[in-house]
């Protein structure tokens, strides 16, 4: 167990918590690290809305430069 895992198992023990129900509960907390490697910030976020956006305004110059040229060959 983690420094954490054992801090909350002791709490929890400490408290009446059955011993193995103790250490399944601290043993599935995360630590700061972890939850900074694992979940996802608002950074991210921030940084994934602005590709998407990029994609889409690329994704729809193309499509208008696609129209034009079939209007053009076909018209």
């Amino acid at each position: 167990m983690k420094t954490t895992s054992i801090d909350i198992y002791t709490i929890l023990t400490g408290l009446g918590v059955d011993e193995d129900k103790a250490k399944a509960a601290a043993d599935e907390i995360l630590t700061k690290t972890e939850a900074q490697q694992l979940l996802v910030t608002k950074a991210d976020l921030a940084n994934a809305r602005a590709t998407i956006i990029q994609w889409t305004a690329g994704l729809l110059i193309i499509q208008a430069a696609a129209i034009v040229t079939l209007q053009n060959l076909l018209g």
